[in-house]
């Protein structure tokens, strides 16, 4: 009578799984559902709303003054004072500096510091004081 003990537990365990497939069936659980994937990345905004979030981020990588001009790289592209980027108006481009205008405020982009290379025999110009012009 031993051996019939584990025989019932077996058939139990069926039973019960048998249950739970049908119970899941039952639910709308449906084979070929998708499951999320834990370890991907959140969902992207619509492009919309992911060009507005962005919008209001500036990155300043590269400035040229020369006695001809003075161009600044922001957001990948290059633009004069006066030129719109993103939204915003440059201002002003300095030494490493470039100042840009968005719904009435005013915000100073810097470079990285020690990224400011000045050409040989010639020392960086100095900071003024109180700001940019």
């Amino acid at each position: 009578m031993s051996d019939a003990a584990p025989i019932r537990a077996r058939r139990r365990a069926r039973r019960r799984a048998a249950a739970l497939v049908l119970l899941a069936a039952g639910l709308g659980v449906r084979a070929d559902a998708t499951l999320r994937d834990p370890t991907r990345p959140p969902v992207l905004a619509a492009p919309a709303q992911a060009r507005a979030a962005h919008a209001a981020v500036w990155r300043l990588t590269s400035t040229l003054i020369s006695p001809q001009r003075r161009i600044a790289v922001i957001n990948r592209r290059t633009v004069e004072a006066g030129q719109r980027v993103d939204g915003a108006v440059v201002v002003w481009i300095g030494p490493g500096r470039a100042r840009v205008r968005h719904n009435g405020r005013e915000i100073t982009l810097h470079l990285l510091p020690g990224a400011v290379k000045t050409p040989a025999g010639r020392a960086a110009p100095p900071e003024r004081e109180g700001g940019d012009p």
